[in-house]
């Protein structure tokens, strides 16, 4: 946050941001509206309401985002009563796509709430919310990634790979492996072009952080769609001779 990142993050699609007219007014008053958001407006409130413009003040402080993102290292309450949800932060890191902070209901969540009403209302729409079984997932992961149930994939060439895209699926190919992102695509949290981009490629360097460092709820979901092994490449068991099998059983 408070110095540049040598590290280049690579291709970004924001097509849509740029071409949307709220962002772009946003931007374009963004001084403006932070200060009169950030500091003008909580100040006021605090001395008009009840005489304590330094307690008005002190709280922007107590509640930045840099307390937000390095005190609390997992989700928690007394944080959010006093940002307003943001206490549960690290549930948005894990699943970025689903547009609560607080994922039970009673999670204090101000905008958690405030957007569930505009769906309710009509004014939002698409709002994504991530499964009871992903969060579950996710939480276990946190102590032990799970094993699951043995699984057969087929081993198939690189020219068999990129001869299936050709013919319309989709199919990226990561660390060795062949994954069907056919039904994932829309699903992204990002943009769908990165994945299409992908398709036919080696895409291990986007995946693990080229473009983005993908969070363990990624890698759960990427291990759900793999359906091949590239012979010869990719971090695959010593012990399995490829090239005398036309499948591989993962465990």
């Amino acid at each position: 946050m408070l110095f540049q990142n040598e590290v280049p993050w690579g291709k970004v699609d924001i097509s849509d941001i740029e071409s949307d007219p709220v962002v772009i007014w946003q931007e374009r008053h963004y001084l403006t509206l932070m200060t009169l958001s950030g500091w003008i407006l909580p100040g006021a409130i605090a001395h008009f309401g009840w005489n304590d413009l330094a307690g008005g003040l002190s709280k922007r402080v107590l509640s930045g985002s840099c307390w937000v993102g390095s005190l609390p290292p997992r989700d928690n309450p007394l944080v959010a009563l006093v940002t307003f949800g943001e206490g549960y932060h690290n549930f948005h890191h894990k699943f970025p796509s689903d547009y609560r902070n607080g994922a039970k209901w009673h999670d204090f969540d101000i905008s958690k709430w405030s957007i569930w009403l505009w769906e309710k209302a009509g004014l939002a729409s698409h709002v994504k919310r991530i499964s009871v079984c992903e969060i579950e997932e996710a939480r276990r992961d946190m102590v032990k990634r799970p094993s699951g149930d043995d699984v057969k994939i087929p081993v198939i060439e690189w020219e068999k790979f990129v001869e299936d895209v050709r013919d319309g699926q989709s199919l990226l190919a990561i660390a060795g492996f062949v994954y069907d992102v056919t039904d994932f695509v829309d699903e992204h949290s990002g943009s769908a072009s990165f994945i299409n981009d992908a398709c036919g490629k080696d895409a291990t360097t986007m995946f693990h952080g080229g473009i983005y460092k993908h969070s363990s709820h990624a890698h759960n979901l990427l291990r759900k769609l793999r359906v091949a092994i590239i012979r010869g490449g990719g971090e695959v068991d010593n012990s399995h001779e490829l090239t005398d099998h036309k499948f591989v059983v993962l465990r």
